[in-house]
Parts: structure tokens; C-alpha cells; sequence
């Protein structure tokens, strides 16, 4: 993002020492370390942002995405790392927490489908497959997602669908 002109990022995560020293150090980087995002409200930030950017481990998106929501600016978007092994019900995923099975993937991705459009009323703007694999091998999906501008009607799934159908 910094190399893509950002002017800011704010980092957030509930451990410490995650983030690189280069990025740590940069002055347009504001860390937040022991912070856990799921209970983020606009104060903490400061500012309205235009773009989050999501990798999550150990919870579910639909726990951090309204925090996530409240941040951003009308029409801001979330770019956000799908991971099954963490949307999907304990009896889905095999020992060891690999989800291999391609309709558990869509599964996970209906979820959060679903949850943004239907509790939300956010506009799907794209999936595709992650080029880098998850832990073990895991195939993880990286989703865009736009909040709604004031004023603008909801979209609902059938229309997403019929978008994502036009685009094949």
C-alpha cells in the first residue's frame, strides 16, 4: 500500500512484534499492537479510511468485519483474505485445520457473501483464488468488498450473482 502512495496505514493486530522493522519505522505507518480489531470504533482510527486490508487467523471475518465497516468512509473498500479453515463449522475441517474440499471453499466464501450483503448491504466486487497458499497448504480467497454511500440502494445477492455471471 505505502509503495502505491498511501499516505497512511494503520496497523493493527492483538499480538506484538508481528510487523517488520522497515514498516514499524516508516512514519506513515501508526501501529497498534495488544489491539483487538473486533472491538475497532472510529476513535481509535481517527480518521474516515478509503481501504482495509484484512489477514485474520483464529476468527471468523463476520466477528471483525462491522468494526471493520465502521472505519471506513462511504463507498470504502475492504480487500479481505477469505480463510475456510476459520469460517467454516468445526466438523468441516479435517485434523490439522486443511480444508481441501472445494465445496466446503465455496462454503466459506457463501458466508461471508451472505453476511456482507445481507446484514450490511455491501456490493461484492470480486473474488479470486489467493496466489499464495495458507499454512499447509491451505487454499485461501482474497474478496473486494465496497460499503455503501449514503443515499445508494442496497444490492442483493441475486444481483451480485448476476454480475459475477456476466463477468464469466
Amino acid at each position: 500500500l505505502l509503495q502505491r502512495g498511501a499516505t497512511r496505514v494503520h496497523a493493527v493486530d492483538v499480538g506484538t512484534n508481528q510487523l517488520v522493522w522497515k514498516l514499524r519505522n516508516d512514519p506513515r505507518v501508526i501501529v497498534k499492537e495488544k489491539f483487538n480489531a473486533r472491538h475497532m470504533v472510529p476513535a481509535d482510527i481517527g480518521e474516515p479510511c478509503r481501504l482495509a486490508v484484512t489477514d485474520l487467523s483464529f476468527i471468523s471475518l463476520t466477528k471483525v468485519l462491522p468494526a471493520i465497516f465502521s472505519v471506513l468512509e462511504g463507498g470504502g473498500s475492504v480487500v479481505c483474505l477469505i480463510k475456510p479453515q476459520f469460517e467454516l463449522r468445526r466438523e468441516d475441517i479435517t485434523k490439522g485445520g486443511i480444508v481441501r474440499d472445494p465445496i466446503l471453499h465455496q462454503r466459506a466464501i457463501n458466508k461471508i457473501l451472505d453476511f456482507v450483503i445481507g446484514e450490511y448491504n455491501c456490493q461484492w466486487r470480486g473474488m479470486i483464488p489467493s496466489p499464495i497458499t495458507g499454512t499447509d497448504g491451505n487454499q485461501e480467497f482474497l474478496a473486494w468488498i465496497t460499503i455503501p454511500e449514503e443515499g445508494v440502494a442496497p444490492v442483493t445477492r441475486e444481483e451480485t450473482r448476476n454480475t459475477e455471471d456476466a463477468g464469466e
